[in-house]
């Protein structure tokens, strides 16, 4: 759920690294003759910049990032002023394989590490190799050369340090992408498999069985009807 202060399209996006910050020079008298760029996500208490992602403090955001100066910011204190924010490291993750933030823009590639209940998500692959490598004692094999799976991801915070990614549907396909699991799917595929199998060679077997029976039976019976 978004909850978002009508919204303007007029914002224009930049690096926050940049050097050149959005400039609002115009008079404003009201809220709405801001351009404001945050948008609020009640379910998780965070503040989203529509540019830069989530942020800590709205206010210095707006002033550094934005140009916005002490009379637009006091407009905008009447609607973050009193919301409850959390810290990054306090707001909850959304469930896995929901619909992705619109105001988070597009979701990124990632890996999930496919041990179970272990969770750890990276948008390098380098990274989640040694991972697995490190803490699962893993090495690529010729049956299993990845012991991770992509997946869709976004992040409420951008910051290096802050960032929390979540598994999101693929936008672009529309499937859910599986994050819990993904190693006991493959094992359950593969006893299928194995069963399969086994079925296959004990037909098999019983048909050579009755095979030969027909060649040695030559009782009446089997003289008259074949």
């Amino acid at each position: 759920m978004e909850f978002c202060w009508k919204p303007r399209t007029d914002v224009r996006s930049r690096d926050a690294n940049g050097d050149a910050p959005t400039s609002h020079s115009s008079a404003a008298t009201t809220e709405n003759d801001i351009v404001d760029p945050l948008c609020y996500l009640p379910d998780y208490k965070v503040i989203i910049c529509r540019e830069h992602g989530g942020v800590r403090n709205w206010s210095n955001h707006l002033r550094t990032f934005h140009s916005l100066d002490a009379a637009r910011r006091k407009l905008l204190a009447r609607k973050y002023g009193r919301l409850a924010v959390l810290k990054p490291a306090d707001v909850p993750l959304p469930p896995p394989c929901g619909p992705p933030f619109n105001v988070l823009g597009s979701a990124l590639d990632a890996f999930l590490c496919e041990e179970e209940e272990c969770g750890v998500i990276s948008t390098s692959r380098t990274k989640m190799g040694q991972h697995c490598n490190q803490t699962h004692d893993w090495k690529s094999t010729k049956e299993d050369k990845e012991h991770w799976t992509s997946v869709k991801v976004q992040t409420f915070f951008f910051t290096s340090g802050l960032q929390r990614y979540f598994v999101v549907s693929d936008p672009e396909t529309d499937k859910l992408t599986p994050t819990l699991g993904v190693r006991a799917n493959r094992q359950a595929e593969e006893v299928l498999n194995e069963v399969k199998t086994a079925r296959e060679k004990r037909v098999k077997l019983l048909a050579q069985a009755d095979e030969g029976v027909a060649k040695t039976d030559r009782t009446g019976w089997f003289n008259r009807n074949g």
